[in-house]
């Protein structure tokens, strides 16, 4: 195979232990005029063998501020992805949390789906995946409900590997729900990572969330920031 094709090449090492990578972050920030506190902790695990990647995340945030409600928000995520070829994949997904800013007692689903590598170099990743997915939700004073998302993502990220590693990435899904007409839901959600020394990271991200139809008067969208420490290993 000629040099200048090749674009990503992956270290497959010996054991199940070496082969797992992941990060840990954590945040806190407090501002005094409105007497606002925001704690946040995510972390991720992946696990790559040839052709094959598995991942699993979590994430939560807390913040409380005076004369107002307290915000929650947990999520927790795990995914399989199988390389069909070159530029096809297949990916398989799982996830479920809680949100008080939307009144969202609980939600999981479950789907699957085809996808595409659109751009693959050694700095630049790009992928769009769709998969219908089976969601199960519960909002505050609501009786639960099962909904079927179409869900249409594009995953972006750029890095570039030195001493000190930095990554952007994005991921966009908007996600029409079958059994609901009309009803859309978006998220978004974008993170830079800069290494500071080897194995500790600063990261800030932002995330939206939006509902066009929720069951129920409350918030159509959700934002929020979040900058953080971190380590992987």
């Amino acid at each position: 195979m000629a040099r200048d094709s090749v674009v990503q090449m992956v270290r497959i090492k010996k054991t199940v232990w070496e082969r797992l990578d992941g990060s840990v972050n954590a945040g806190f920030d407090y501002t005094q005029q409105q007497s606002k506190v925001d704690l946040s902790l995510a972390g991720t695990i992946t696990y790559e063998i040839a052709h094959r990647r598995f991942g699993m995340s979590f994430g939560g945030t807390f913040s409380r501020q005076d004369e107002t409600s307290d915000i929650r928000r947990r999520d927790m995520a795990a995914t399989y992805a199988h390389e069909l070829s070159a530029r096809w994949f297949w990916s398989t997904g799982a996830n479920g949390g809680s949100n008080t800013q939307l009144s969202l007692d609980y939600f999981w689903s479950i789907g699957t789906g085809p996808g595409r590598f659109l751009v693959r170099s050694d700095r630049v990743t790009v992928a769009t995946w769709a998969g219908l997915f089976f969601r199960n939700e519960r909002y505050e004073g609501e009786n639960s409900r099962n909904t079927l998302p179409l869900s249409l993502t594009t995953d972006f990220q750029w890095f570039v590997w030195s001493s000190l590693n930095t990554d952007v990435s994005s991921r966009l899904t908007v996600s029409p729900i079958l059994n609901d007409t009309g009803r859309w839901q978006i998220a978004f959600a974008a993170a830079l990572s800069r290494d500071l020394v080897s194995s500790l990271n600063l990261s800030i991200g932002v995330t939206e969330v939006y509902d066009n139809k929720p069951p129920s008067d409350v918030n159509q969208n959700d934002f929020n920031f979040t900058s953080s420490l971190g380590w992987t290993f």
